[in-house]
């Protein structure tokens, strides 16, 4: 039957069935046990689907902007929502800004004093 190992399942990979008028796929997959069942041992095979997306990131994330006036997004870091209202194209992440305290920093300089996070610098 030519089934590869998923997990624990095993797929067939070429019987992906596309579903017509929508952006997803369905991978037909099957999950087997084995397992003693009073005396006798039994065997277990359960048909099972994923369904996957035909589009990408890039796309979901177009057709999310087209359709929302509100884009919010929760940050992994601090677990907090923010609403985003613009993106800038033309900074970097070495564009300072003043601090509350006075003091210059830059976007890079300061989410890794703070978060720890270590982001690109122009041209990587």
């Amino acid at each position: 039957m030519r089934l590869e190992p998923s997990q624990r399942n095993h797929h067939d990979a070429t019987a992906i069935e596309d579903i017509p008028n929508h952006l997803i796929r369905i991978r037909p997959s099957f999950f087997t046990s084995i397992r003693q069942h009073e005396q006798k041992t039994m065997m277990n095979v359960d048909l099972c689907f994923k369904v996957m997306r035909k589009d990408n990131c890039y796309d979901l994330l177009l057709a999310c902007s087209e359709r929302c006036s509100r884009n919010v997004v929760l940050t992994h870091y601090n677990n907090k929502t923010h609403r985003i209202d613009d993106v800038d194209d033309e900074n970097t992440p070495l564009i300072q800004f003043t601090k509350k305290d006075g003091t210059r920093i830059s976007y890079k300089q300061y989410y890794f004093e703070w978060y720890k996070i270590q982001t690109p610098s122009e041209g990587e």
